[in-house]
């Protein structure tokens, strides 16, 4: 994880109260909350090894487990997950955990804890429509930040969807932003995580991101990945990107 609040997923705009309402067809147009309807997520848990680092001395590590767990509605790490939510992204950016749910069984929505030694240390939330799956929301708490915990929890999504291209979408690298190295970091950091950077910009939030991606394939499933980001504007009307397409870059000097 680089040294920033979030890695850079995932701002959205959700009107002044930052409500992620679902548009159902069933209500006449009307938001209408859908009951939880747990068959949709995939079942069961992977976990993988990783390295705890000693900030004093980082020479001597020690292997500890780290297991991906999925977290349902009303079970008990939600809680922690929503404090380690609040802390890490700012009030524009920020959308309860809990808003996601509903959004199932029209987007396949899972919210996956990082486990270590049995405490909640990090999140995700994925979207999955066909085979594409969106990253949008990932997230580490800040006591674990830079031991490496968020690169593994990246290399698991492919194992959690076999057959799927894993998307995710960061801030682009503009000269002129405050926050550019920042901006940088997180672009480093996916690109470390094997993750091929595309054309594809989005524009909202006043801001302007760009798409990459991991997983199946052979190449970046633009349509896929399009036609998820249709049907989260269906059912989340305020998420309202615009797309161009520029070269990337990278942030480096050439």
């Amino acid at each position: 994880m680089p040294p920033c609040t979030a890695a850079g997923s995932r701002p959205i705009r959700m009107r002044n109260t930052l409500s992620l309402r679902i548009r159902c067809k069933d209500t006449g147009g009307h938001f209408h909350a859908l009951p939880r309807l747990e068959e949709f997520a995939p079942q069961g848990r992977k976990s993988a090894r990783v390295k705890r680092i000693n900030p004093l001395n980082k020479e001597h590590t020690e292997e500890i487990p780290l297991e991906l767990k999925q977290i349902m509605e009303g079970d008990p790490e939600l809680a922690v997950l929503e404090r380690i939510n609040r802390e890490a992204f700012p009030d524009n950016e920020y959308i309860p955990i809990r808003e996601f749910y509903p959004l199932n069984p029209m987007l396949q929505v899972d919210v996956w804890a990082m486990m270590v030694d049995g405490i909640p240390s990090g999140f995700t939330v994925t979207m999955k429509h066909g085979t594409c799956v969106y990253i949008f929301y990932l997230a580490v708490d800040s006591g674990t930040r830079g031991a490496g915990f968020g690169s593994q929890m990246l290399a698991q999504l492919p194992e959690l969807y076999p057959g799927c291209q894993v998307v995710v979408d960061f801030e682009a690298i503009l000269p002129e932003a405050k926050n550019n190295a920042q901006r940088i970091r997180r672009t480093g950091f996916y690109l470390r995580n094997g993750f091929h950077p595309t054309t594809l910009h989005l524009h909202y939030m006043q801001d302007e991101f760009v798409a990459a991606w991991e997983g199946a394939g052979e190449a970046f499933d633009r349509k896929g990945f399009l036609t998820l980001c249709a049907e989260l504007h269906r059912l989340a009307p305020d998420f309202d990107p615009w797309y161009d397409d520029k070269p990337f870059v990278d942030g480096k000097e050439h």
